[in-house]
Order: C-alpha cells, then structure tokens, then sequence
C-alpha cells in the first residue's frame, strides 16, 4: 500500500522555485511564528520582505519537497546548521519534515560533519518535540533576538553516527534501564551508597542527559552540565556502560558523542569529570588531565580524580 511519502520527491531548489518558495514562507509564518508574536513583528516581517530576501540570497543550498507536482516542504542546510525547515501546514502529518531532516543529516554527514545543529524557539513547541523526538538533545536557551518574542530560542544538537548503537536524549520511561546500569557496575565502579545521588541525577536533570540502545535496550547512559559556579566549564556526570559490555566501544561513543555536543555550545570552554583511578586511564586516551586526587573523594573506599580537557585543543583537533 503506498503511502502519502511514497509520492514524495526531493530534489535540489531551482530558481524558478522562488514564487513558490515565498508562499510557503508566508503561510508558516501565518500558520506558527504569527499568533505568537507582537503584532509589529509580523508587520516588519512583511514589509520588510524578509522571506524574499531569503530566498533571493540563499535557495542554491535548499532541498525541496515535491509532492504531485506541488512545492510542499524545503530545508536549508548550511555547513553543520540547518538553518531552516518548513513544511506547507496543508499537509503536516505526512512524514515530510521527517524526510527533509534525514535529508539535511545525509548532507551534513557526508561534509565530514559529527553533529547536526538548529535553533527552534521555544513556543514553537510542535518544532521542538518533533526534533526531540528525532533525536535532537538540548544544548542551551537564551533570550529570543530574532522575532522580538520576548521569549526563548533552543538550541539544539544531534550526534550523526553510523553504528549500530542509537545515541539520544534520556527519557522518564528508561529511569529504570539506567538504575539496572548502575546496579550492574556496583560494586567495581560505583558504590550501592551512590545510588540515591544517581536517582536524584536522573529526577532532577539540570542538563543533556544521554542514553545509548542497541538491539532495543539501554546499554550506556551520560549526561553533562554547566558548572553551577562556572558557566564556562561543562561538567561530564554519571556516565556509564553495563558491566558485561565494557570494552565493546560503547563507552567510547557515548563520550564522544558528549563531547560533540558539548563542542557545539560555544560557552563552554573546558570539560572536566570527577572519576575514579580506575577508569582515569579511559579519559586520558581522550585528552583528558589528570588534575588533583582526593582519597575517599566520592565515598570511603573511592578515590576521586579530577580530570580536565580544553575545548579549544578538541575543536582545533575536529575542524
């Protein structure tokens, strides 16, 4: 049975595209950016013909979406950023953003990039949980300067791998995947004693937490935050890989797929962990020092290791 994406066509922008380009600009901004915001943002929108002169400047980079002869959908890929996707409210629901996205990742992919980025605002909360549910994790939130919302923009990144593994944003439904996690490394690498401070983690997320699925399961889990005293340094929190996959590489992606995330926010400037000897030399393979070592830093019998990598070194080391 076909489907409404089997008939479907992406295909690069032509010039001729431009009338139809600016019409679908128009009714998305009617249809999603107009009822949110101040009446004269949408009178400078227009009369400023904001959409022409996007168009005009840049449609060489758009993939569109033809649908029975029809312009329904387009994105625009720049380098790493997506900078837009709009699809013709007339046929939302379809799978059309979903194939412009997995088009723009493809694209983004093969330019040697690790991770996707975008900027959705936050009252545009069907964007927001479309991109969550591809996949997207949050990054940061800062003051809208674009529309004049008065509200948020979101920031947000997604880490473009080719495993098996399925690296994406911690869900409330796997709090017990990631409690079995720990019980599994206890008591080599986590003490039963610690397992209140990871629930607490997991109930009170104060940044991108991950979790990585192969076959269907959970198998490693990570997040990172800012430093409650320091903005500028992200901070790697309870990351870990069930006890009987350690050495299979999974811990490897998910801290790289950390780290790119983090690379992505430019307000940070360094990453540091609080870890163990045990797994200090894990951390050194990645470009992380050793700083200073408490004894019984986490609790009696687990010495803590502070451990620091600079930013500047990693994003030098990925251009």
């Amino acid at each position: 049975m076909r489907t409404p994406s089997d008939t479907l066509r992406l295909r690069q922008a032509h010039s001729t595209d431009r009338a139809a380009l600016v019409q679908l600009l128009h009714r998305t901004w009617e249809r999603t950016f107009a009822p949110q915001l101040p009446h004269g943002a949408s009178q400078r929108y227009f009369a400023d013909a904001v959409a022409e002169r996007y168009v005009d400047e840049e449609w060489p980079r758009f993939v569109v979406a033809e649908r029975q002869g029809d312009l329904v959908g387009f994105a625009d890929a720049d380098e790493a950023l997506i900078a837009s996707l709009h699809v013709d409210p007339a046929v939302w629901g379809l799978g059309i953003g979903r194939r412009l996205l997995d088009e723009c990742e493809r694209r983004i992919a093969a330019g040697g990039h690790r991770v996707a980025r975008l900027q959705v605002e936050a009252f545009n909360t069907r964007a927001f949980k479309f991109y969550c549910k591809a996949g997207y994790v949050e990054i940061d939130r800062r003051p809208d300067e674009e529309f004049d919302s008065g509200g948020l923009s979101v920031f947000m990144a997604k880490p473009l791998r080719s495993g098996d593994e399925q690296v994406r944003q911690y869900r409330p439904q796997d709090r017990a995947a990631c409690l079995a996690l720990f019980e599994s490394n206890v008591p080599e690498y986590f003490a039963e004693a610690e397992r209140a401070d990871f629930i607490d983690q997991l109930d009170n997320l104060e940044g991108p937490y991950l979790v990585v699925g192969n076959g269907g399961a959970v198998v490693a889990c990570g997040g990172f935050q800012a430093d409650r005293k320091d903005p500028s340094i992200a901070a790697l929190c309870w990351g870990m890989v069930r006890r009987d996959l350690h050495g299979s590489r999974l811990g490897e992606a998910l801290l790289v797929a950390r780290l790119d995330l983090i690379a992505t926010n430019p307000a940070f400037e360094s990453v540091v962990i609080e870890t163990t000897p045990m797994s200090r030399g894990f951390f050194e393979r990645y470009g992380f020092v050793a700083g200073r070592v408490v004894a019984d830093g986490f609790v009696p019998g687990y010495d803590l290791v502070e451990m620091t990598l600079r930013l500047d070194r990693l994003r030098a080391g990925r251009r």
